[in-house]
């Protein structure tokens, strides 16, 4: 399922400070709400997570943003490292240390997806609610 509206994108600032943002270029056309799982798709502009194709993750965007122009002539703010908040639903003790992987900008998932890179490591587990995911540590792993 994809997002229509912002994701609250909680930041765990007492073990991770500020992270590292930056700016990418976003392709023409898109939408990408605050909170979203952004990649860049083939032609290396930001798009919203929908693994329909090799893409490269890039992190979490910080705000919401609307390319009506040509790609490139907005950009979107991701976080690209520290530690963020992920909504998943199916959230286990267990969970803890294993990688955390995306199939839509809202949607996480611990089985490896080939696709696109894992979002981070879980280092912290609210059960049934969501995990805490250090994004610094394998954010371009894939799956083999």
């Amino acid at each position: 399922m994809a997002l229509s509206a912002d994701l609250d994108n909680l930041r765990m600032t007492e073990l991770s400070g500020r992270g590292y943002e930056m700016s990418i270029p976003v392709k023409t056309g898109v939408t990408i709400y605050k909170g979203a799982h952004v990649v860049t798709d083939a032609t290396g502009y930001a798009i919203p997570l929908a693994v329909t194709g090799a893409v490269q993750y890039v992190g979490r965007a910080q705000e919401q943003v609307v390319n009506a122009g040509a790609s490139g002539s907005v950009n979107v703010k991701v976080m690209r490292q520290g530690i963020v908040w992920v909504p998943f639903t199916s959230a286990a003790v267990t969970d803890l240390g294993f990688l955390l992987w995306a199939t839509a900008d809202d949607t996480a998932t611990l089985t490896p997806q080939a696709n696109c890179g894992a979002l981070g490591r879980v280092v912290k587990v609210e059960v049934g609610v969501g995990n805490w995911v250090d994004q610094s540590d394998n954010v371009n792993a894939h799956a083999v």
